[in-house]
């Protein structure tokens, strides 16, 4: 039964994320509006958490901006293991944080407020 239960949650998680996916693909794009990518580790929520937290925190923060999380780039795209990166689309690298090992000291050290 355990086993019946996990595989329950982790379809409804892929649904989830596939419904997200999907609602940023249907949202216009804007060339003057500001694109934000935000690349994070899929190996443990920790990523997962402080990436949703910035992206809130930017489209209530700042008017018109478009963020995106761990976007596809292609045919198969996987975020790089152990990092966390925002940047602007073809642009400026904000914060860039690569191959962290656990238990992720630099990325837990950061104040996601001020990051925001």
């Amino acid at each position: 039964k355990t086993k019946k239960k996990k595989l329950q949650s982790v379809k409804k998680a892929k649904k989830e994320v596939e419904a997200s996916q999907e609602d940023e693909e249907a949202e216009v794009e804007d060339k003057t509006k500001p694109k934000i990518v935000i690349e994070h580790c899929k190996q443990c929520n920790a990523f997962k958490t402080r990436a949703i937290q910035v992206k809130e925190g930017l489209e209530g923060a700042v008017p018109g901006v478009t963020v995106a999380l761990n976007p596809e780039k292609g045919y198969s795209f996987t975020p790089r293991r152990g990092c966390f990166e925002i940047r602007e689309e073809g642009g400026e690298t904000f914060i860039s944080l690569l191959e962290m090992k656990r238990p992720f000291a630099p990325m837990k050290a950061l104040d996601m407020e001020e990051v925001i």
